[in-house]
């Protein structure tokens, strides 16, 4: 929530305080405004996101945009566990299919020329 204020403690700072490797993939909806504090604030070393609403971070853009966070997600987990298999991690992945309705292909290509 964009109310939520600096004052009060996130799940991702508390177990980035308590040594987890803390990663955000996908939507962000904790502000967007220019004000708005970036995802180091909340104890997130690594963010991924789908929309353009900060400057300061990697875009996942185009058709299969999830997919692509999916994948972006387990190459960090990969990534960490080459480093130090023992290390706690926690993964925010907010994908957009929720949003969506989710088809297979088929269906969709039956729907080819229907306005």
């Amino acid at each position: 929530p964009y109310e939520y204020g600096l004052g009060n403690q996130t799940v991702t700072q508390m177990l980035s305080d308590a040594g987890y490797a803390v990663a955000h993939f996908g939507k962000w909806h904790i502000g967007k405004q220019k004000a708005a504090p970036g995802a180091p604030v909340y104890g997130i070393s690594t963010f991924v996101e789908t929309h353009a609403t900060l400057n300061r971070c990697i875009r996942a853009v185009g058709l299969g945009s999830d997919e692509r966070l999916f994948s972006a997600a387990i190459a960090w987990i990969s990534s960490l566990q080459k480093v130090d298999e023992t290390r706690p991690f926690y993964v925010n992945l907010w994908p957009h299919t929720a949003h969506d309705p989710v088809f297979s292909c088929q269906i969709k290509q039956s729907w080819n020329g229907i306005r």
